[in-house]
């Protein structure tokens, strides 16, 4: 029997030929001292850590992670057999992270709803119709003949009991700030329980629910989520398995090819939409309260002392646009500026300090009228002088 350098019949490969290494260890299931040949295969070099690959999941990460945030008091126990917190964050990234999409740009900083799994569990799910940005109802995929619709012929047409526990969530488009709100959960809401005016249905005899009749905002809903839940006999908690659903615009948005290429391609030529461009946002259907980047920067008149203004700035044909605002274009008193740092509050600079309409437009800023709507962006309160 033949022997090789190493010794021992057919004996071990060391080292590496090509792209696999041999190395020698002490069999696993042994006790007397034997080994095995163990291979591996060399990890593939990088160079280019862009690869579409990288960069894809480069842009889940964040969107899961703030999507997570957002709803952390439901989905830190939505998913049935799993511990809850850590246990169940854990659970919902790695299932976030296997999704294709969504497809979001370099940049984005803020939650944005997207088609993420939202409870998971042995109840029958209840299906959620597609709906266009903007809908006040939720209609859902159960029907009826009935004339009135109940809580007792919605849990029929969802195949469950009367005494089982509902959610529903909402995620309204505030301004261009998606700002997600969900009634029932700790309120341990029956469907028996919701009220008369929460309950309806269409055209097309399919049942919608009210958002508004529960309490929550839904004059422009861009998704929506309705969760069934209930403790079985043991004290275990079971849930229905349920996606985020999203507006056809925010789909389109969020999903498609377009999508997806222009977010691979700001990952690449560093570009970020949440710094000046804004574009996107619109595009999105996000409708961003001002169309660029808000910010806080010292500007200076002459020899009068500095001022903490508020300024916005965008690209317009390639070029760096620079905007103040006022409170009124044709006789403005004054021009907006953080009067405040220390709690954020925002008010009017008195004109008499020389920062007025004429001041801005003679250094080439443009000049708009302010928007409350501003000092949500911009993460401020406003308050009066």
């Amino acid at each position: 029997m033949g022997k090789s350098k190493q010794g021992g019949a057919f004996g071990f490969l060391r080292g590496k030929v090509g792209s696999v290494t041999f190395s020698v260890l002490p069999a696993k299931s042994s006790k007397s001292g034997k080994k095995e040949q163990v291979v591996r295969a060399l990890p593939e070099s990088v160079s280019n850590p862009q690869t579409a690959g990288q960069t894809m999941q480069r842009m889940k990460l964040a969107p899961a992670q703030k999507f997570y945030a957002a709803f952390s008091p439901l989905l830190s126990n939505a998913f049935q057999g799993v511990n809850y917190g850590e246990e169940s964050r854990r659970y919902f990234m790695a299932k976030a992270m296997g999704k294709d999409g969504p497809y979001l740009q370099k940049g984005v900083d803020r939650f944005v709803p997207a088609i993420y799994p939202f409870s998971e569990g042995s109840i029958p799910s209840v299906p959620v119709e597609g709906f266009s940005g903007g809908a006040t109802i939720i209609t859902l995929g159960a029907t009826t003949a009935e004339e009135t619709v109940t809580p007792a012929i919605l849990a029929s047409a969802l195949h469950v009991e009367s005494d089982y526990q509902i959610t529903v969530v909402v995620v309204n488009n505030n301004n261009g700030l998606f700002v997600p709100e969900y009634a029932g959960f700790n309120d341990r809401l029956l469907i028996s329980e919701l009220p008369a005016e929460a309950l309806g249905k269409d055209a097309n005899n399919k049942i919608t629910i009210s958002p508004s009749a529960l309490g929550l905002s839904a004059s422009a809903m861009v998704a929506c989520c309705v969760i069934l839940s209930k403790q079985d006999a043991s004290g275990s908690w079971l849930r229905s398995t349920q996606d985020m659903v999203i507006s056809n615009e925010l789909y389109t948005s969020l999903y498609s090819t377009d999508a997806l290429t222009a977010a691979i391609a700001s990952y690449k030529d560093g570009a970020s939409v949440n710094n000046i461009n804004s574009d996107w946002y619109y595009n999105l259907g996000m409708s961003q309260a001002f169309a660029g980047s808000l910010r806080t920067m010292y500007m200076k008149n002459g020899e009068k002392e500095a001022l903490e203004m508020i300024v916005g700035i965008r690209t317009v044909n390639g070029i760096t646009r620079y905007t103040v605002f006022t409170d009124n274009i044709t006789t403005g008193t004054g021009m907006y500026q953080v009067t405040n740092s220390d709690d954020g509050t925002i008010a009017l600079t008195p004109a008499a300090d020389g920062f007025d309409v004429a001041w801005a437009l003679s250094k080439g800023y443009s000049v708009e009228l302010w928007r409350e709507a501003y000092a949500v962006q911009l993460g401020f309160l406003t308050g009066a002088e």
